[in-house]
């Protein structure tokens, strides 16, 4: 009895041998893992000052004009329009939009992107508040951001693949393209309202 036990003992030992180096590589792979992880709380809405330093970067020529608060969604929500602003006064007066979308990944950073656009839907410029944070690192998204100048929000890509550089930031890509959308129908219905 003694010697099946010992036997079994003896086994056991050398399994937690053998397997020490494994749970230590486990663990320190979990640590990365984990690092990598954000805190579920969405990202704040911009301030105005905020909006005003990116209307600022996105067209140098408009950043002494005065934004006018038309729109602020109370509370604001986890995904979609938070915030829109005109640009100046008159009818022919760009947007600045500012959205949320809370990407469905808990290893990539929510996007809060700013969206400057023409009376008619044309996008004059976007931009995100910050880089974009995937699992496999940072990304700088202006590639796939500048594609979009020029674009009507009515007239957008169905899909990110349609766009260059969305390998691994398809769901980035996916919820920005959700809220341009969202942003068209927004517009739309604002300018008939206002009409």
């Amino acid at each position: 009895m003694h010697s099946t036990l010992g036997r079994r003992a003896h086994g056991f030992l050398l399994l937690a041998l053998l397997l020490l180096p494994l749970n230590a590589a486990l663990l320190h792979a979990y640590g990365r893992a984990r690092d990598r992880h954000f805190d579920p709380a969405i990202p704040p809405v911009p301030s105005v000052g905020e909006a005003v330093a990116a209307l600022g970067r996105l067209r140098p020529d408009l950043a002494e004009v005065d934004l006018h608060t038309i729109y602020r969604a109370d509370p604001a929500p986890r995904s979609g329009l938070a915030c829109a602003y005109t640009v100046g006064h008159g009818p022919s007066a760009p947007y600045l939009a500012v959205v949320r979308h809370d990407i469905d990944c808990a290893s990539c950073r929510d996007v809060v992107a700013f969206i400057l656009v023409d009376s008619s839907g044309a996008i004059l410029g976007l931009e995100t508040a910050q880089p974009w944070e995937m699992a496999d690192g940072v990304m700088s998204p202006e590639p796939v951001l500048g594609q979009f100048a020029g674009q009507l929000l009515g007239h957008l890509p169905d899909t990110p693949q349609t766009l260059d550089g969305t390998t691994g930031a398809t769901l980035t890509v996916r919820g920005l393209l959700q809220e341009l959308t969202g942003v068209g129908r927004w517009l739309a219905a604002e300018q008939a309202d206002a009409s």
